[in-house]
């Protein structure tokens, strides 16, 4: 009597997995912030998102909101490069002391509105309707940017522009991508 073993049968690659699929919602954490996304497949492998993230503790912000709509193309079985713009707003506030003739505290505040392209690189592993990815590395440079800044007064000119050339640097800064974990659904 011959005995017959078979392998077990091997995941289905995500390629393959995502081929099936016609759009997604997922949620992300990470250093960019925590937010969700939904997207759609397309041919080619390749999907378009569109996603946000709240961010409270961006350098020197108060609060960092990032609306971002962007391609992903796979390559690969679960690589991709993703190409995108964003929409980001940020409020700064700093506790300045202004001095002439009288010491006093006061805070001085920012709103900046950016629209950024960005480039990104990560992994998507897919499992039947679950995935799990992370987005490793990217830029996020500043295309188009405005702000308005409050300061108390009396204040220093001095202080003022010092103020100014804080949030002009902060608008026009490039922004780096940093590991952000994400997990969703596919159908």
């Amino acid at each position: 009597m011959v005995l017959m073993a078979s392998a077990p049968a091997l995941a289905e690659p995500s390629f393959a997995i995502r081929e099936q699929k016609t759009w997604m919602i997922e949620g992300h954490l990470g250093y960019n912030g925590i937010g969700a996304g939904i997207g759609i497949f397309l041919p080619d492998d390749a999907r378009l998102d569109i996603n946000f993230s709240q961010n409270d503790f961006e350098q020197g912000s108060d609060s960092n909101t990032v609306y971002k709509v962007e391609y992903q193309m796979f390559t690969a079985n679960s690589f991709y490069v993703s190409l995108g713009v964003n929409h980001r707003r940020a409020v700064y506030t700093d506790r300045i002391f202004w001095s002439e003739f009288h010491r006093f505290d006061a805070d001085a505040r920012a709103e900046i509105e950016a629209t950024h392209a960005h480039f990104s690189i990560g992994n998507e592993w897919s499992f039947n309707k679950f995935f799990i990815g992370g987005e490793w590395f990217g830029l996020s440079t500043p295309l188009r940017w405005q702000y308005k800044t409050e300061y108390p007064t009396p204040a220093l000119q001095s202080d003022i522009d010092r103020w100014n050339d804080d949030v002009d640097r902060a608008a026009r800064r490039t922004h780096l991508i940093m590991p952000n974990l994400y997990v969703g659904f596919a159908f």
